[in-house]
């Protein structure tokens, strides 16, 4: 079974839309055991973005800073780095400068690498945009380098989750 590499987005729209810390326990608890049995991860850079960034020092935050060291937060390889670069190139072709480097600059490609570094499944709140959008998506670089790209819910249904 592939493992499912979280975005940023995912948590964050969790948190704060979907199932809040406090009121959907039951999802959160569930996250941390798959966390916990290796079959959801991120990048080192998404937990950068949830669990250091001053606008995001909140339950969240201390959701995923406790489990940084047991099994969510994946620290790139040599070949992950390789494939950032690939990715890079890619964005600054197809897509306009500032656009590039926004989409650069984050977690994006950084999920994108190590699911394709490792036959995982990239998680996303992002939606598509069609082929001549400005703006660099998550699904559409995923869709480019041949990564399977879903959202929440869709991981929940292959997951066979109930709460």
């Amino acid at each position: 079974m592939p493992r499912y590499w979280l975005d940023a987005s995912v948590f964050i729209e969790a948190n704060l839309r979907s199932y809040p810390i406090g009121i959907a326990d039951s999802f959160w608890e569930w996250l941390a055991g798959q966390v916990q049995a290796g079959q959801i991860v991120s990048p080192r850079r998404v937990y950068k973005e949830v669990a250091e960034n001053e606008d995001h020092q909140d339950l969240l935050a201390k959701w995923v800073k406790n489990r940084k060291d047991k099994g969510l937060c994946v620290l790139p390889t040599k070949a992950v780095q390789l494939l950032v670069g690939k990715i890079g190139e890619f964005v600054f072709s197809s897509y306009p400068g500032v656009e590039a480097y926004d989409f650069l600059r984050g977690g994006d490609p950084w999920v994108i690498a190590h699911a394709l570094d490792d036959d995982g499944v990239v998680v996303t709140k992002e939606s598509y945009r069609h082929p001549q959008a400005k703006k660099a998506r998550i699904p559409d670089v995923c869709e480019h380098f041949g990564v399977s790209c879903i959202d929440t819910l869709e991981m929940l249904k292959k997951l066979k989750v109930k709460f």
